[in-house]
């Protein structure tokens, strides 16, 4: 074998090990797009508990937390993931909050209790229409209805998801998501081809020898397995050892984890399938040379 080719099948082997474990973790993060990927991580590690205790921790909102229970944390919560991430993937074409209606007007209206009566002659709105004071023998709910119909936001409460980007705007910030999407799914789809190519030129170059180009590519492979077992190794020994949260926000932490372990075992499993495929094709390689062996003396 000449220096050029020998060079060749170095940089083709190194060139099929990149791509192979690029490959490998490209596959595993595609469950970050699944919305059930998050729902028993979040389960386990009590985020929507979490969640609920953070958002209500201060006295202004301790007695609503009978309003929105942890049952109603968890639906939103799911809710909003499952359509970001449909939105990411071009499924939608906004972005929903799902909520529990019910909840979320009690919510509002216990809000209310706390305004003042408003004077004589004193008007309850603005000029913008926000809530200045309440009318004597007026109901909270009676005022929220009022606010709600002057601002046109009464279909709020009619319907159980509401509209994000016709609330907040910024739609053309949130496209730059579906572009990353497109990109990493196009990334997918390069990447298995220059997979493929590169295993087709490791056979091309060692045409006169079948085998030879069997055994590079079966070892490159092993090698790009072996990196990815290695690597979900190292990260998750990185990710207990150096990543630390405050107490009241370790759930998350935990959660990270656990979703990180999530894309790595994806990751792991290629890893060893790949493993396995070399011993295959180690087994391949020996039949074959022991056929050519028996050929031999026959003849």
């Amino acid at each position: 074998m000449g220096f050029g080719k020998g060079v060749l099948i170095v940089v083709l082997s190194f060139l099929l090990i990149l791509t192979s474990f690029s490959l490998s973790l490209v596959i595993g993060a595609n469950l970050l797009l699944e919305p059930e990927t998050y729902e028993k991580p979040f389960e386990e590690n009590n985020v929507y508990e979490g969640l609920h205790k953070q958002f209500f921790s201060n006295n202004a909102l301790l007695d609503n937390r009978v309003d929105i229970s942890p049952t109603d944390m968890k639906n939103t919560v799911n809710g909003l993931i499952g359509s970001f991430l449909a939105y990411a993937k071009g499924e939608n074409d906004s972005i929903y909050l799902y909520m529990n209606n019910k909840s979320l007007k009690n919510f509002l209206v216990k809000q209310l209790d706390s305004v003042r009566t408003c004077n004589n002659n004193e008007a309850q709105f603005d000029i913008n229409n926000e809530i200045i004071c309440k009318m004597s023998g007026r109901s909270s709910e009676e005022l929220l209805d009022e606010m709600l119909e002057r601002k046109n936001m009464s279909h709020i409460l009619a319907v159980d998801k509401v509209d994000l980007f016709s609330v907040m705007g910024g739609k053309q910030d949130f496209q730059k998501v579906q572009r990353f999407t497109v990109y990493y799914y196009n990334s997918i789809f390069i990447l298995s081809v220059l997979l493929m190519g590169l295993i087709l030129l490791i056979f091309l170059v060692n045409k006169e020898d079948f085998r030879k180009g069997l055994r590079i590519n079966g070892i490159s492979i092993f090698i790009a397995g072996l990196i990815a077992v290695l690597t979900v190794k190292f990260v998750n020994y990185f990710l207990l050892k150096y990543i630390n949260l405050s107490p009241d926000i370790v759930y998350l932490q935990d959660t990270m984890l656990d979703l990180v372990n999530e894309v790595l075992s994806v990751v792991n499993i290629i890893g060893i399938c790949a493993m396995v495929l070399e011993l295959i094709i180690i087994g391949i390689d020996f039949f074959m040379k022991r056929r050519d062996e028996n050929k031999e003396k026959k003849n």
